[in-house]
């Protein structure tokens, strides 16, 4: 871990961004006559797994459930947008564009016996069940004979995985109703119609009599080949079902016999005891027409295709006489895997450009920062270059800002939580790596599980119970540190949450004594404020390691909540304490409009079933003791996040700020949104100048206090708002979402890049300065 934190450290921004952009794009290319792949980005549909839950009713004579691609309203929207690099793409003029995708992961081929007689491979095909049949080690199936023909191995193994995976067809209609002005015609082309007779639709597309012509090729994730990944399992054994009779359980004896029953018929205590007999064995044929044909999932073997075989069966499919010129790779989803033709190499292989999905989601994310390395020309100007000062004459620029990140999210506590939590850090320091061109600096605000887990792994400080002790991994300390070390000495400052709003765990507490009573017992709710825990880390400051020969340290300042580097044993100073009324005053306005809340009502006036109905604030020396669970942000961190936006020059979000899947705990991240919202639109203005009348009016009656100097007057320029599952969230966080100026569409891909992962996708398209 700490390795891969170290590599990803010697990523510039440029570095991990720049190559994205100099590459070669639908309109740099000339495809006039030619036959394109496109691939379209269902990215935001990947998280309907399995897409069971979304099946609609196949119209056949046996009304067999097959998952099919439906839309909601919003989702409509967003393939509509993705549909426009469709029309990109035939505004050059091609003779065809085929549109692929790759959605869903097939159920896994069951490995059975071969059939003995051509009409088992025929009878598999009809199977309700829908599952594939792997005959030995992938050995061929019986040959066809002139009087019954047999679908080929690979269509016929491809349309018993279509049943387990969501069919295309539906997105035809969308993509006829968005290319209706460009394609001369919009066609669905299904696995036996392209590869049945690969010859036929290949001198089809090729017809050059129209161009412009749109064929929506089946899901491309039928295919392991495609894919790279071949999943296999046995077949799940079905206990079977006793046939529903009359009969009695027991027969009765034959007449003149008692066996060992007694005169009057009742059973001895032997057989009284005796194990219930087990109900006989169905047939094999009645097996087979009332028995699912299962996979089981807990023997499943995962086999990885070589390359040759790969590129091998990708010639064959695009070879011969359809050989496509170009692929446009529009999807961000795709781009992250190694997709067998995104990133082969065979003869005849098309050339790769990026499509304008991906093109304007990585061109406005750039051009939001105003990040330095996307001018026209494609020069770059150097990192940490600092504008000339201002001559005479000329007009003194406004004062310095600097870009508020807010990082959030969770999922650390999960099976596969170290590898998420790993993502995380990777993502914070991608985004520190902004220092280098924000000439105010960064500050990084860390909410949500990552500030908890930053802090017991990082500053060795645990709060509460929320991380359990099974999650104390040594390996992720020292990630955890060294992203730190690598952050802070970047010379980003990190914003630790001043108090956090925590739940009693009742998890392990004896619930008998609240069976009896008819009222449930509710937990409690506290405030937690961390100021005794900043003050032990201030006079204690955590070594992150060694930097260029010198021991450094993570240094707290317990009064702001503020992290930054010192190189050398920082100096101790006496921390004076803060009351917990001193630290949490609550915003006058504590709600908005609509369904946004500003912060947690007054206790004194809760809402009903609300944490703060429950909640008293009370200061601990450890923080959050052990029993009690974080659940969010309070309204001191609040509080310093309102300052914080107020004096930066825009804010960068990613994350939930507490465990948003329950209701109850969105209350900081709404409150943090609705303050972004006003800061966006002005409305704040207006209150901060009915506050300094109301300062100027209540100044003599200071008692000489010295006044805090008031924030200076910046510009909010930008507000950024990257992962799939932050801009999903927007919409229910804000009255008016497009205020934002980016809302990143791509999920994991813009993240991806700035963890400095390369996508292989976008790795095989040719860049610019390559000659084709």
């Amino acid at each position: 871990a700490v390795t891969e934190i170290q590599e990803a450290a010697m990523l510039s921004l440029h570095d991990r961004l720049h190559p994205c952009l100099e590459l070669h794009t639908v309109d740099t290319v000339e495809v006039g006559g030619a036959v394109v792949l496109y691939e379209l980005d269902l990215g935001f549909l990947a998280a309907r797994t399995p897409f069971i839950s979304h099946m609609a009713k196949n119209n056949s004579k046996k009304n067999v459930d097959v998952p099919m691609i439906t839309l909601e309203p919003e989702e409509e929207e967003q393939l509509r947008q993705r549909l426009q690099g469709i029309n990109a793409a035939l505004e050059g003029g091609p003779l065809a564009v085929l549109v692929t995708a790759h959605i869903g992961e097939p159920m896994p081929d069951i490995m059975m016996p071969a059939p003995t007689h051509v009409a088992d491979v025929t009878s598999a095909l009809s199977d309700d069940a829908g599952l594939t049949h792997t005959h030995g080690a992938d050995r061929a199936m019986s040959s066809p004979t002139p009087s019954m023909p047999i679908p080929d191995p690979m269509l016929a193994a491809a349309a018993l995985r279509m049943k387990s995976l969501p069919s295309l067809e539906p997105l035809l209609k969308h993509i006829g109703d968005v290319c209706q002005e460009t394609a001369t015609s919009v066609e669905f082309v299904s696995h036996e119609s392209w590869l049945g007779d690969a010859d036929r639709f290949a001198e089809k597309v090729r017809n050059d009599n129209d161009e412009k012509r749109v064929y929506l090729l089946e899901n491309l994730s039928a295919f392991p080949e495609e894919l790279g990944v071949h999943r296999t399992a046995p077949r799940r054994v079905v206990a079977p079902t006793p046939p529903t009779s009359t009969e009695p359980a027991h027969p009765a004896a034959k007449p003149g016999s008692r066996g060992k029953e007694g005169k009057d018929g009742r059973k001895s205590a032997e057989q009284k005891n005796a194990p219930a007999a087990e109900p006989p064995a169905l047939p094999e044929t009645q097996k087979s027409e009332e028995e699912p044909l299962l996979p089981d999932l807990t023997a499943v073997s995962i086999r990885t295709l070589p390359w040759a075989t790969r590129e091998w069966w990708a010639e064959q499919i695009f070879g011969a006489d359809l050989r496509p010129e170009f692929l446009v790779q529009d999807s961000f989803y795709a781009a992250g895997r190694q997709i067998t033709s995104h990133s082969g190499i065979w003869l005849g292989a098309p050339q790769r450009v990026v499509g304008p999905f991906i093109e304007r989601e990585l061109g406005a994310f750039v051009e939001a920062l105003s990040l330095p390395f996307n001018d026209a020309e494609g020069t770059y100007v150097e990192e940490g270059v600092v504008a000339a000062d201002v001559g005479e004459g000329e007009e003194t620029p406004p004062p310095l800002a600097p870009l508020l990140v807010v990082l959030g999210g969770g999922g650390f506590s999960s099976q596969m939580g170290d590898t998420v939590f790993l993502q995380k850090l990777k993502l914070l320091l991608g985004l520190a790596k902004l220092t280098q061109h924000e000439k105010g600096g960064v500050l990084i605000a860390l909410g949500g599980e990552l500030a908890l887990f930053l802090m017991s792994y990082g500053l060795g400080r645990r709060l509460g119970g929320t991380m359990p002790e099974s999650h104390q991994n040594e390996a992720m300390g020292s990630a955890a540190r060294e992203t730190l070390k690598e952050v802070l000495r970047l010379g980003a400052k990190l914003l630790l949450p001043l108090d956090l709003v925590c739940e009693e765990d009742r998890s392990g507490l004896d619930k008998s004594s609240d069976a009896d009573s008819p009222i449930p017992a509710v937990p409690d709710v506290k405030t937690f404020v961390l100021h005794s825990t900043f003050a032990a880390m201030q006079s204690a400051p955590v070594s992150l390691g060694m930097v260029d020969g010198h021991e450094c340290f993570a240094e707290v300042d317990a009064v702001r909540g503020t992290c930054s580097l010192c190189v050398g044993p920082p100096l101790v100073q006496t921390v004076p304490p803060v009351h917990p009324e001193d630290e949490l005053v609550m915003p006058e306005s504590a709600a908005v409009e609509g369904d946004v809340v500003g912060a947690l009502p007054p206790a004194e006036n809760p809402v009903e079933g609300s944490p703060a109905a429950h909640d008293t604030t009370e200061p601990s020396e450890e923080g959050v003791p052990q029993g009690w669970k974080v659940r969010d942000i309070g309204a001191a961190t609040l509080q310093a996040l309102d300052k914080a936006l107020r004096r930066s020059r825009g804010v960068l979000w990613n994350g939930a700020l507490g465990v948003f899947e329950d209701e109850r705990w969105q209350q900081g991240t709404r409150a943090f949104i609705a303050r972004v919202e006003k800061r966006l639109t002005g409305d704040e203005e207006d209150e901060e100048e009915e506050e300094d009348e109301d300062e100027d009016e209540d100044e003599d009656d200071d008692d000489g206090k010295p006044r805090e100097e008031p924030d200076p007057e910046i510009d909010f320029e930008v507000a950024l708002a990257i992962g799939s599952d932050s801009a999903k969230l927007l919409p229910s966080l804000m009255q008016d979402p497009s205020v934002f100026t980016f809302v990143s569409q791509s999920g994991e891909g813009l993240l991806q890049l700035l963890r400095g992962v390369q996508l292989p996708g976008l790795t095989a398209c040719s860049t610019r300065t390559e000659a084709h």
